[in-house]
């Protein structure tokens, strides 16, 4: 083949790789683009996650045995945003006591626990990050072990958490449900979780 035949061929050929290499260059943009994409939706998701109230409720044992309302109970400040006027109450599915079925209490049913108990004594205090504060559930509503029933739940109640959002004056509640039970031990003990039925 001659210099011309040689040069002919490879004049025919470059169109051809510039074709490809445009086509990989498209690709590998709408590729790119795709990521970066999905890469700005989760980071804004988590930004937005970060900025988001989170309170964190936790109930000891009790203190006293015989009394199962003397759990201590810790309202904690988890996020990044300050939380103000914290109060706190019980929400009361069911109460059940083994003297007499008129001293059971009962409130209205549902994930709501709208009867609530509260003692407006209890202070209500303004959470920055990591603050928290303690009080006894027994501060808000108390029974002596000897009068509630054994067998199954004993109780079934909620704390709820009232607090509001600085600057813009947005109040939220966090509810946390908690029924009693009683163990082979013979003492009652808090569990956190799905209110009972």
């Amino acid at each position: 083949m001659s210099n011309k035949g040689v040069k002919l061929a490879k004049s025919q050929k470059l169109p051809r790789k510039a074709g490809k290499n445009k086509t990989q260059k498209s690709l590998f943009g709408r590729v790119l683009a795709i990521a970066l994409g999905t890469a700005t939706l989760i980071g804004g998701a988590l930004a937005l996650l970060a900025v988001l109230p989170r309170l964190t409720v936790i109930v000891s044992d009790p203190v006293y045995t015989d009394k199962p309302f003397s759990s201590l109970t810790t309202i904690a400040n988890t996020g990044f945003i300050p939380l103000n006027a914290v109060t706190v109450c019980i929400g009361l599915h069911k109460i059940i006591s083994t003297t007499s079925p008129n001293r059971s209490l009962a409130g209205f049913p549902g994930p709501e626990y709208r009867s609530r108990i509260c003692n407006m004594s209890i202070p209500h205090p303004d959470l920055g990050l990591d603050d928290k504060f303690t009080f006894a559930l027994n501060e808000v509503f108390e029974t002596s072990k000897a009068n509630l029933q054994g067998t199954d739940i004993a109780a079934d109640i909620a704390v709820v958490v009232d607090y509001e959002i600085p600057l813009i004056h947005w109040h939220h509640e966090k509810i946390v449900p908690y029924t009693l039970k009683k163990q082979t031990n013979g003492n009652f003990y808090w569990y956190g979780g799905s209110r009972a039925n």
